[in-house]
């Protein structure tokens, strides 16, 4: 039986073509998948089989669908890397933090805003 009116469920699929020489993969008994180009072991969860019309037959065809990248983490790091700017300069302006406690905090203030930047870039 072929429905193939029902959609992949994802929008950005990756759809894993049999006749492709790239994109050669094997189904297991136990319902993982494995993609030969890249060695990578697909669960259940991680493939969906679709029906396609292929000449005159239908074939199922594993489409991958990408997790989304969640980027929360990078927006409030953003916000972080503002505020501590912000106090780098003031404690740049102070005169009360020119002694060694206010520069071990600009420095500790810097090379932090500094990995939070070399975060959000990778």
């Amino acid at each position: 039986m072929v429905q193939q009116h029902l959609p992949v469920p994802c929008d950005d699929h990756l759809s894993i073509e049999p006749d492709n020489a790239n994109l050669v993969w094997t189904l297991y008994e136990n319902g993982t998948l494995l993609r030969h180009n890249d060695s990578a072991l697909l669960t259940k969860r991680d493939y969906c089989l679709q029906p396609r019309k292929i000449q005159d037959l239908y074939k199922l065809v594993p489409h991958h669908c990408p997790i989304p990248i969640d980027r929360s983490n990078a927006y409030i790091q953003s916000v972080s890397i503002f505020f501590m700017l912000m106090i780098i300069f003031v404690y740049s302006i102070l005169p009360n933090f020119k002694e060694d406690y206010g520069l071990c905090s600009l420095c500790y203030f810097g090379c932090l805003t500094l990995s939070f930047i070399l975060i959000i870039i990778v």
